[in-house]
């Protein structure tokens, strides 16, 4: 009974630490586009300036991210999985306005 007990316990200490770290796997960024009534992925970034736009728009949001070995942008699975998120990212990635005025206000807020 008590290793049993002993081993439901130690099952339970395990299962959310495997969830937190199943989360933090990380995923090539590819931005996304809507095709029909369905968000789809396009051909990952290889233009500097455009990632340089994510890379701000993660940053402006709190996005962990990291830049591979190749230049291209490192994400978490979890924001990898949420397609409608990054269909917005890279909306503002894309709006030269919206960059312009964040950009402008996170330098006075300096």
């Amino acid at each position: 009974m008590l290793q049993t007990l002993a081993r439901f316990a130690v099952a339970v200490l395990l299962v959310p630490v495997i969830l937190a770290c199943s989360s933090r796997v990380d995923a090539a960024f590819r931005p996304v586009t809507v095709a029909g009534d369905q968000y789809v992925y396009e051909p990952a970034v290889d233009d500097p300036e455009l990632i340089s736009n994510f890379e701000f728009v993660l940053s402006f949001y709190g996005e962990p991210y990291r830049v591979a070995a190749d230049g291209g942008l490192v994400i978490s699975r979890r924001l990898a999985a949420d397609m409608d998120l990054l269909y917005n990212y890279t909306q503002k990635a894309r709006d030269q306005a919206w960059l312009a005025r964040q950009r402008a206000d996170h330098q006075t807020d300096r």
